[in-house]
């Protein structure tokens, strides 16, 4: 396959030292097991591509599309993946110790027991993202003590708490203090029935409740 000018082999187990990837059209490609180490995937066009077992430590997917990407078992140490869209691509038992995830889409992403230990998830969709048994250990972004995030999956967005002090609803980042006195207002703008605003005033009243439980509220008087 032909890509920037050079001419790569895409097959399973691939040894791709070197390679210059980034932008490439990769769509559904079989890549698994493959090493790819360091290389540049950024702007990458990888949707539905094969991952499994793959060796991605250091790699560069700086704003790669992975949607729908199979991950299972990849090895993402310190790999770079700031704004990479990864919705609903499967991680499941991906390592991404030290991974940059910084705003990156995780939007219904498997990360069962996905290793995360000291990876950056500041400002990452986590909506409706699969966390349980993931290794949270020193996690930049989440909450402290390895707290698995709160989520709650109402009649139309997910509510999660993944910070301290804040609720995400939908694409909305707040502190708790502001959906309460803003949770009418946002309702009636995105057209919720007065039942479904209701509803979310008693998610967001559960939501506080755990947070003072879990001491990560820290809402100023």
């Amino acid at each position: 396959m032909l890509i920037n000018g050079t001419d790569y082999t895409i097959t399973p187990e691939a040894d791709l030292s070197g390679a210059d990837l980034s932008r490439a059209y990769l769509s559904g490609a079989d890549l698994s097991r493959a090493y790819l180490s360091g290389e540049d995937l950024s702007r990458a066009y990888l949707c539905r591509a094969v991952f499994t077992g793959a060796n991605l430590t250091g790699a560069n997917l700086t704003r790669a599309n992975l949607t729908g990407a199979n991950l299972t078992g990849a090895n993402l140490t310190g790999a770079n993946l700031f704004r990479a869209c990864l919705c609903r691509a499967n991680l499941t038992g991906a390592n991404l110790t030290g991974a940059n995830l910084t705003s990156a889409n995780l939007t219904g992403v498997d990360l069962t027991a996905v290793n995360l230990t000291r990876a950056n998830l500041t400002g990452a969709n986590l909506t409706g993202a699969y966390l349980t048994g993931a290794k949270l250990s020193g996690v930049i972004g989440l909450l402290p003590n390895s707290i698995i995030p709160l989520q709650i999956f109402g009649s139309q967005h997910v509510l999660i708490v993944r910070s301290v002090a804040y609720i995400t609803i939908g694409c909305k980042h707040h502190t708790v203090e502001w959906w309460e006195k803003h949770c009418l207002e946002v309702g009636v703008n995105e057209g919720y029935s007065d039942l479904q605003i209701l509803e979310y005033t008693k998610h967001i009243a559960y939501a506080k409740k755990w947070m003072e439980v879990n001491g990560v509220l820290d809402v100023l008087p």
